[in-house]
């Protein structure tokens, strides 16, 4: 059995999926510590995963990606293992501009096949009839237990992939979000927005939204 490289602590936690999907043998690669290795293991292609990246292409290993699956546990946090794993040796599911393993599979005849795809229809049916997400710990609330007495609409998040930014792709997301609040009945549409994101606050002032007089509190246990 051949082994994969493994960077960070995070990953090293999931070493029993990671051998379980990928059939080799884990691990730990440091500066001081250089075992040898067939593949390197990296979350997403998000910045943290430079370093398993530069690795990969410093040695001509391959580079394959893992990143959360839809549904990743009931509670956020480590102390959770994810109940789901998507894996990729060609690219991420979203970053839509470089190609993914899911990409090519959908393109794929042989493999999307109509069997496949009503069974994938199925299942984002059976998600939002249980009204599923990545995390599930949160009970389900009226609008009139959250304080919010008026019909509303909540964006939770707004993201666009990287190599389709400038060229109002978020503009028109969010757009069509406000037309489907209007189509429900909703007269206020409310979201949450980090203050070190400038350019977010921008964004949605842009839209027609106003700073809210509530302030969000946390507690870190």
């Amino acid at each position: 059995m051949g082994q994969i490289a493994i960077l960070t602590r995070g990953l090293w936690r999931l070493r029993g999926e990671i051998a379980a999907l990928t059939g080799l043998s884990p691990v730990r690669w440091e500066p001081w510590r250089r075992p040898a290795f067939e593949a390197v293991a990296g979350w997403g292609h998000k910045p943290t995963a430079d370093r398993a990246r530069r690795l990969a292409s410093q040695s001509g290993a391959p580079y394959i990606a893992f990143e959360d699956g839809p549904l990743r546990s009931v509670r956020p946090g480590p102390s959770q293992a994810p109940m789901s794993l998507v894996m990729d040796r060609t690219g991420i599911y979203y970053r839509a501009g470089s190609g993914s393993d899911l990409v090519s599979l959908v393109a794929s005849p042989d493999w999307f096949t109509p069997d496949v795809e009503d069974r994938a229809l199925g299942a984002v049916e059976a998600l939002r009839r249980l009204k599923l997400s990545k995390y599930n710990s949160g009970p389900e609330r009226s609008p009139r237990e959250l304080g919010l007495e008026e019909r509303s609409g909540w964006i939770g998040v707004l993201g666009v992939d990287p190599d389709f930014r400038g060229q109002a792709v978020g503009r028109r997301l969010a757009e069509a979000m406000l037309a489907h609040f209007r189509g429900k009945g909703a007269v206020t549409v409310r979201t949450l927005v980090d203050e070190k994101l400038a350019g977010i606050g921008q964004f949605f002032i842009s839209l027609g939204f106003e700073p809210a007089p509530l302030q969000p509190f946390v507690k870190r246990l």
